[in-house]
């Protein structure tokens, strides 16, 4: 087996996704599937443990005092929320499978991909990424109130045992959702690369994991560790964001022109969604690529865990 080669995967992602900018596109559409990782069941948890349950208040009102007519809306209204939710998961979905598509082409040193051909070729891999899609979603999505359950419990108790247990919980939380997350990912990039039905690639998924455990979650831990650099990197490019806004803000008080406040606030909403919406797409394509060319590293040439490779060199072996 070859040794892992962390940073030339970030970087030829990177590089990949920095100079093909088409793969933003997908990378944008979909990130509505959640993120390719553990962000998904990170961000339930932490939904979840912050109590933060939304408010159904407007299903009561269909069977309170509202008139026939104002059910028939409201039916219209969810409707119309249904159509286009299925539209965005088909869009999403097509996304995903023509980015891991494109990776694998442009790794292989094909040209930069034609966005109307790969999206036609993506239509192949549809249901079967669709139902890896749901897989996942249904395993975190109980995996994920399950953990948040019992971190609540234990920090209830408050004490010094609970804090021990809690940090346990969250741990073999987040061991499970990188498990689940890294299988769905192979299952995915072998549904897409090699043609395979659904139940063959999560079999030859769960073979490629088990023999690259410790790769999967080293990667997987660094991605986590990006995913904050993200953070930290969005949050500063937001304050550039807002600088224009704040200008004309600034102008807005100084000749009394509340319509120029109505501006500063439109384009500094707009500005900022924009901003968010580029760096989330461009990380989504890239933690998309760098799990596709470990992918194809694995099951190629077979790669090693760095962490055994230094526990090695530490005990001298």
């Amino acid at each position: 087996m070859h040794e892992p080669t962390y940073r030339q995967a970030l970087s030829q992602a990177w590089h990949l996704v920095w100079r093909n900018k088409i793969l933003w596109i997908f990378g944008l559409f979909s990130i509505f599937l959640g993120q390719f990782g553990v962000g998904d069941f990170v961000g339930r948890v932490w939904m979840l443990t912050e109590r933060k349950v939304a408010s159904v208040s407007w299903l009561l009102t269909i069977s309170g005092d509202t008139t026939l007519t104002q059910k028939l809306g409201l039916v219209w209204v969810g409707g119309i929320l249904v159509g286009v939710g299925l539209l965005i998961i088909v869009v999403a979905v097509l996304s995903q499978g023509s980015l891991i598509l494109s990776a694998i082409d442009l790794f292989k040193g094909k040209h930069e991909p034609k966005l109307k051909k790969i999206w036609h070729q993506s239509n192949n891999f549809f249901w079967r990424l669709l139902a890896l899609n749901i897989v996942r979603k249904i395993f975190l999505g109980l995996l994920a109130p399950m953990v948040a359950y019992i971190s609540i419990s234990l920090i209830y108790a408050q004490n010094l045992g609970s804090y021990y247990g809690l940090l346990l919980i969250m741990f073999v939380g987040l061991f499970l959702a990188m498990i689940i997350s890294a299988v769905l990912i192979y299952a995915s990039c072998y549904a897409v690369a090699d043609n395979q039905k659904f139940f063959t690639s999560l079999k030859k998924a769960w073979h490629l994991f088990s023999d690259h455990l410790l790769v999967s979650v080293e990667l997987s831990v660094i991605l986590i560790l990006a995913s904050f650099l993200l953070l930290a990197v969005v949050l500063a490019g937001s304050t550039l964001v807002f600088l224009p806004s704040l200008i004309i803000w600034l102008l807005a008080g100084i000749f009394s022109l509340p319509i120029l406040a109505f501006i500063a606030l439109f384009l500094g909403l707009f500005l900022l969604q924009a901003w968010v919406n580029v760096a989330g797409a461009i990380f989504n394509a890239f933690t998309i690529c760098a799990w596709t060319y470990l992918f194809m590293k694995m099951r190629h040439e077979g790669v090693a865990s760095r962490t055994l490779h230094y526990l090695k060199k530490f005990f001298g072996r």
